[in-house]
């Protein structure tokens, strides 16, 4: 017997469970390599530049400078 589209997406669905979550807080953490040198942190500026990563390489860039003014 061949069974339809709509018996198997009755068999199917028994299966499936939902659920709800609320979300009521949200933490987060910036980590940046401040353990790297100077020297190790322009290379992979740079490298991300030459990757056209262009966007990512000024936020490192500015996260840097940054920190080097605190």
């Amino acid at each position: 017997m061949e069974v339809t589209e709509e018996e198997r997406f009755k068999d199917l669905t028994k299966f499936l469970r939902f659920f709800e979550i609320k979300v009521t807080n949200i933490e987060a953490k910036f980590k940046f390599n401040q353990n790297k040198s100077k020297e190790d942190i322009e290379k992979v500026i740079q490298s991300l530049r030459d990757n056209q990563q262009v966007e990512t390489a000024n936020f490192m860039e500015r996260i840097t400078n940054s920190m080097r003014e605190v």
